[in-house]
């Protein structure tokens, strides 16, 4: 009867299974095996006809002599020892250590968590529509002429569990992202299991549905507003209806029952857990109320016992999807790695032609590996030898990138469709729309509030004009992110044209009405048009996960091209090989927006739609490969601490030489934007651009975030960032920035619950109350923040009382804010011990020593920003500290915040780190941030000339309402300067041109 007794087993998730493996190791003296799943029964007509559970009548009067002993007796429940219950270690000041893991998860009965473990009747409830690929391929093809699908990658074997490769690289691409992608696995079932939740309440409606026997349970899941846990409609989750014991609240005769399976009682051994229904039913996600932290789950045949205190033991499984996806790309693009080099017909293309550069970057010209033949043009026309296109993709190189021997010209002759674009938006819009760079990613690097999707959008509309140009695929992470860019490509495309390809398990809800018309559904759920509606659609727009409906489809390039082959060559038996047609392929570019926060094995999904073929003949073009995103933000969201499994492919891409080291880089300018002149030519063309121009911020709040992450790059563009500089509060130079020192103690949840500061909460509250009172702003425009979610909670609780009662305040943590902007943000830091510091950091929690999220938080505000902090503990960091000696130096203290003796900040200065990765602060140096001296400057000529409206240029423009146009035309006036320097070496004001060229491209760009 079990699964276990015909040698198969049925594995819910491996982490449900390690309780019970280790509660029988110890009973029974066997060793755990981490890969040992427990047997579940499944009735073969348990979907179609309800029935009681099965017993075995051999031991059933043995079963109820346990449940009655247990249920007559007075029964003492189950001690909860919590974690704080460890050896207490008194510190000096005065605070007690709740044990040695402080995010230990709280502690749970073992007569409830065994309940998860033990054998169950699954109940599975009806699969969701989804696409039938099969019946899809058939529609437009055979079988026959696609090439064979490649083995998958097992994720989820642990005899074949990898060993920790060493740096990623072609060579062992396959096996560094299985080794890292198992280590997520493992960690995400270890979380998914901490998220469980025990006994916990619920209510149950009957609806009907298609069986007649479908129900809906609403429960409420803490953390979900927080996706803790990380849920979409059409997950499965697992649900067990407890029979509790009325008199203890636990679950009937579970005590007895265990007790008597130690002692090795043959009825307990054998039997079901008597303090469960017997019954799991595998739950479909139908709607997930975030702000609600509500689920509804839809099940089949379930049958409330206990109403009307319904209590379940929540299960959440892993998800698998994306993951299945990624293991069936990586023995293909492995195999694509290692594959040799290709031709190229230079003829063909035209601007898609890549040739060698005159001058590589002295470390890549070392440590390349490129042979070569890689690289070698031919002058008579044939064919050259170049990689193959996703070596070029995944390890690009300076062989790989093409030369550029003139100066830009300073005008952009391509009309626009958005004509608010800036001029480094126009130069990297230039650059793609002609592909001149090579066969290499290009990159937009794009800090906070530069217009990152406003170039992308631009760029995609500018290739569909391209003569080569087919379809494009355009991705973001996130459903949200996607469903932004097609609202950007709306007013220019009708739904003929553009689709927003959706999963079939996403809700019609979830879609924002004024796109649905973009979508295509089929049977009341989204799914894939036909191939002919498919074929003649130019931009579809989908998440980095739903591309993988397109490899399924079997609708890649590589897909294509070999169908399309095939199918020639069957026709053509007799055909010389040498003489093939030429195939065009039908995906000419991938975009994809916020790439900074995408796994690069996610990344890898849509990258497998576009990729070139592996093939030895000619092609008439090579897909576009362009991203856009932030490395000095919040990277993927992982439940790995692995950097590895962390960093993006952008971020990644972005170490390489190619990029670093390119003398344009970003990480090598010094208080401005790089200029090409005459002397760096001839040079491998930027394959990148970097975005400079914040339209978000007040000055004084970029200031720092400029200089600690941005190399000082950054230049303020905003307007009427000023609004609330008239309020009362804030301090010294009245700039709207303040730092609010904070010596209330934090604290921490039992049980691991995190950390909260109460003190730091009312301070908070108070700070948004005064606001509120100003008139300045409304509720609306307000945002709290803080890295724990205890603190978090906290906040919501005491702005929602007396004497605050201001329900329209938005609070979240820190990762919940990423790409989202408000007018004043006020940041809690809340820790306040510095002996946990490390463990923050090991757990990624807290804003100490982590620069991406310091990074996040400091740059959402666009009118105001406040943080509240423990100055002991920001000394720590030398990013706050920076930015403490910022506001001391400015005056931008609130001390009337202290109620307690602080720790005395000297106006200590820092200066830029020679590590490219990220600068970082130093001691014993005068740098002043670029901004905070703009600032100052343009106070002075206030002081001095009251009445003008024209102050000292100082990195921005003199006047707010001509900002925009002098620093356009101060770009074109230098490049048209050393443009005429460069074909009049001889003109007689060389010098002074030159001279004057640097100075107007050093202030504005």
């Amino acid at each position: 009867m079990f699964r276990g007794d015909s040698h198969k087993e049925d594995v819910v998730s491996r982490a449900l299974n390690l309780d019970l493996a280790l509660f029988m190791a110890t009973t029974s003296g066997h060793k755990v095996k981490r890969s040992k799943a427990i047997p579940i029964i499944t009735p073969n007509n348990v979907e179609q006809t309800f029935t009681p559970l099965p017993k075995p009548s051999t031991v059933q009067g043995e079963i109820d002599a346990i449940i009655s002993a247990s249920a007559s007796s007075t029964a003492v429940p189950d001690r909860e020892v919590s974690s704080s219950n460890k050896q207490q270690e008194i510190h000096n000041e005065g605070d007690v250590d709740w044990g040695y893991d402080i995010y230990a998860h709280s502690f749970v009965p073992n007569t409830l968590k065994i309940i998860n473990s033990v054998p169950a009747v699954v109940i599975d409830v009806p699969e969701y529509k989804q696409i039938n690929f099969r019946l899809y391929i058939d529609s437009f093809t055979a079988s026959a002429f696609l090439p064979p699908t490649p083995p998958t990658t097992n994720l989820y074997d642990d005899t074949q569990y990898s060993t920790k490769p060493p740096a990623v690289s072609m060579q062992n691409y396959e096996m560094y992202f299985k080794h890292y992608l198992q280590e997520e696995l493992y960690a995400l079932q270890k979380q998914c299991n901490a998220k469980n939740l025990y006994a916990h309440p619920a209510t149950a409606t009957w609806t009907g549905g298609p069986t007649g026997a479908q129900s809906m349970i609403h429960v409420v899941v803490p953390g979900l507003r927080e996706d803790e846990p990380l849920l979409f409609p059409g997950d499965l989750i697992y649900v067990r209806q407890l029979r509790l014991n009325s008199a203890t609240g636990l679950p009937l005769g579970m005590e007895g029952w265990l007790k008597s399976r130690e002692q090795g009682h043959p009825g307990a051994l054998n039997s079901y857990a008597p303090g469960f229904t017997g019954y799991q039913h595998n739950a479909r996600v139908q709607t997930v109320l975030r702000a609600q932290e509500t689920l509804i789950l839809e099940v089949s045949n379930f049958v409330v016992e206990s109403a009307p205190d319904l209590r379940l033991n929540v299960i959440f499984p892993v998800q698998h999807r994306l993951f299945n996806s990624i293991a069936e790309l990586l023995p293909s693009i492995q195999e694509d790695l290692k594959a040799p080099l290709c031709y190229h017909n230079p003829q063909v293309t035209g601007l898609n032609t890549t040739k060698p550069p005159a001058r590589l970057n002295k470390k890549s010209a070392q440590s390349s590996p490129i042979s070569p033949q890689a690289t070698m043009s031919s002058t008579d026309g044939q064919s050259t030898s170049r990689r193959q296109w996703i070596q070029s993709m995944l390890f690009p190189d300076d062989g790989d990138g093409r030369q550029q021997t003139e100066l830009n010209c300073p005008t952009f002759k391509q009309g626009t469709y958005d004509r608010s674009l800036n001029f480094e938006q126009l130069r990297a819009i230039h650059s793609m729309a002609r592909n001149d760079y090579g066969d290499v990613p290009y990159l937009v690097s794009g800090p906070p509030g530069t217009g990152k999707t406003k170039t992308l959008v631009e760029t995609a509309l500018q290739l569909l004009e391209a003569p080569y140009c087919g379809s494009i695929l355009v991705c973001a992470p996130s459903d949200a992110a996607a469903d932004i860019l097609l609202q950007r490509l709306a007013p220019h495309l009708n739904p003929e044209k553009l689709l927003r390809l959706n999963s079939p398990a996403r809700t019609f809800a979830e879609v924002p009405n004024n796109i649905l018309m973009y979508c295509f559904s089929l049977d009341d759920a989204f799914g894939l048009p036909s191939f002919k509606v498919l074929m003649n659609t130019r931009i579809i727009v989908t998440t980095c996960r739903d591309a993988s409906i397109l490899c399924s489809a079997k609708v890649t390039n590589r897909d294509l091209y070999n169908l399309q082959s095939n199918i020639n060559s069957a026709i053509h038996p007799d055909q010389d090989k040498s003489q093939k047609l030429s195939i065009r392929l039908h995906w000419s570019a991938l975009l994809i927006d916020e790439a900074a926060q995408a796994t690069e094995p996610e990344t890898l999904v849509p990258l497998s739609v576009v990729a070139s073929p592996v093939t030895t003949m000619p092609l008439e073009f090579r897909p576009q490969f362009i991203m856009a995103g932030d490395e000095y933000q919040l990277g993927p969201r992982t439940a790995s601490h692995h950097k590895e499994i962390r960093t993006s492919l952008f971020a990644r891409l972005f170490r390489r030489s190619l990029y670093q080291d390119h003398p344009l880089a970003r990480c090598n300018t010094r208080s401005a934007a790089p200029i090409l002149t005459q002397n760096l030519l001839p040079i491998t063309r930027p394959p990148f651009a970097n975005l400079i121009r914040n339209y978000r911020s007040h000055p004084s709040i970029l200031a720092l975030p400029s200089s600690l992450y941005y190399f000082d790059t950054l230049e303020p563009e905003a307007k009427d960032t000023e609004k609330l500089m008239s309020w009362e509060h804030w301090k010294g130079r009245k700039w709207p920035v303040l730092f609010a020192p904070n010596t209330f103690a934090d604290e921490i949840e039992r049980d691991g619950g995190g950390w909260y500061n109460l003190g730091e909460a009312r301070l908070a509250c108070n700070y948004a109350q005064k606001l509120v009172e100003s008139k300045l702003v409304e509720q609306e425009d307000i945002c709290i923040m803080s890295p724990f979610s205890a603190q978090v909670k906290l906040l919501r609780k005491t702005i929602r009382e007396n004497p605050y009662q201001l329900w329209g305040v938005n609070i979240g943590p820190t990762e919940a804010f990423q790409g989202l902007e408000s007018r004043v943000v006020i940041i809690c830091t809340t820790r306040s011990k510095k002996r946990f510091l490390d463990q923050d950091v090991s757990f990624s929690k807290g804003l100490v020593n982590q620069p991406q999220r310091m990074n996040v938080a400091l740059t959402r505000a666009k009118h105001g920003l406040i943080v509240l902090g423990n100055r002991e503990i920001l000394r720590e960091d030398d990013s706050w500290k920076a930015w403490m000696a910022f506001c001391e130096r400015n005056g931008l203290v609130d001390d009337s915040a202290v109620v307690a003796n602080g720790v005395s900040l000297d106006e200590g200065d820092w200066e830029e780190s020679p590590d490219k990765t990220a600068p970082s602060t130093r001691d014993g140096t005068n740098r002043i941030p670029r901004l905070e001296r703009m600032l100052i400057m343009q106070e002075e000529d206030r002081n001095i000339i009251p009445h003008t409206h024209h102050q000292r240029m100082f990195g921005s423009s003199k006047d707010e309402s001509a900002r925009s146009e002098e620093i356009w035309a101060a770009g074109i006036a230098a490049e048209q300067a050393i443009l005429h320097q460069q074909r009049n070496p001889e003109h007689p004001g060389r010098k002074e041109v030159n001279t004057e060229a640097k100075k107007h491209v050093g202030r504005h760009r």
